[in-house]
């Protein structure tokens, strides 16, 4: 094995060992031997790569964009800020690097890095962009206000974080946030729209393996039966494109009618494919999402 790779291999265990040891103890509990023993490599080796424990925690925080991918595109800007949430629930308790940062950005004042990264006024300022071109083409309400839903949303999902931690190590995470996204969009989405927002605890993790599965076959885009077509901020990085249905109608520059039949009969907001035909951004393998 060339020494680069090496190099790079080292690096990766030692932030993942990192993401297990912060995710346990958080950062004023993790000490430098907790994390060797834990990545299984030499002092010297974890100095080549970070100089003190507030440079590796810096470095695992620095991974949470490459952890957390793009959702897909689905047409619907709301099913954007909801998949950026579901995706992070489904991957807390399942990716070292995800759960790491994640318990770092909650013990953010705790370590000097708090002066120089910012990451809940980060995740509200991408909900925000989200919800305010979700305003523009008509899936909210009007008086809905995207600054204090962001907010909102931000805030709830840190605390809910930490509730689940505490009781179930983050298992029940997906479920908890399922109800978050239901309970704040349903006062402020537009009922036509409403209806067509996946919301299910399996959200993220079908969104997931659509993402994986593109990428291990060298895609660049996708296909599944959701939402109608448009583009979200999540288009604009690559991800997956995902066609529109026939059921929605779309008036003037790009804003939602009232008019469209938003469901099957029957059919409740947050459903999966296997309960509503017009179920929203549903992958097309059953149903099928950012970080407080």
């Amino acid at each position: 094995m060339a020494r680069q790779e090496r190099a790079v291999l080292t690096r990766r265990e030692i932030l993942r060992a990192a993401g297990e040891v912060f995710g346990d103890l958080g950062y004023e509990a993790t000490t430098i031997s907790d994390i060797l023993t834990r990545a299984g490599v030499t002092k010297g080796a974890l100095y080549f790569h970070f100089s003190s424990k507030e440079d590796l925690a810096q470095g695992l925080l620095n991974t949470q964009v490459e952890c957390v991918p793009e959702p897909p595109d689905t047409g619907l800007f709301l099913q954007a800020v909801i998949d950026r949430g579901m995706i992070l629930a489904h991957l807390m308790p399942r990716d070292p690097l995800v759960r790491g940062s994640a318990r770092l950005a909650v013990d953010i004042q705790k370590w000097p890095g708090a002066q120089e990264w910012r990451p809940h006024a980060e995740w509200t300022k991408a909900a925000a962009h989200d919800l305010r071109l979700a305003r523009d083409h008509g899936e909210l309400l009007p008086h809905a206000d995207v600054e204090e839903i962001a907010e909102l949303l931000v805030g709830s999902f840190t605390g809910l974080q930490l509730m689940s931690q505490v009781v179930s190590g983050l298992t029940d995470l997906e479920e908890r946030a399922s109800v978050l996204f239901r309970t704040v969009l349903s006062t402020v989405t537009r009922p036509a729209v409403l209806g067509r927002l996946d919301m299910a605890p399996g959200r993220g993790g079908r969104v997931v393996k659509l993402i994986e599965e593109a990428e291990s076959a060298g895609q660049t885009s996708g296909t599944a039966s959701g939402t109608a077509s448009g583009t979200s901020s999540a288009a604009a990085s690559g991800a997956i494109s995902v066609p529109a249905p026939a059921t929605a109608s779309e008036a003037g520059a790009g804003t939602i009618s009232e008019a469209a039949p938003a469901t099957a009969t029957g059919s409740a907001p947050g459903t999966t494919s296997g309960e509503s035909a017009a179920g929203p951004a549903v992958l097309d393998r059953a149903a099928p999402a950012p970080a407080p």
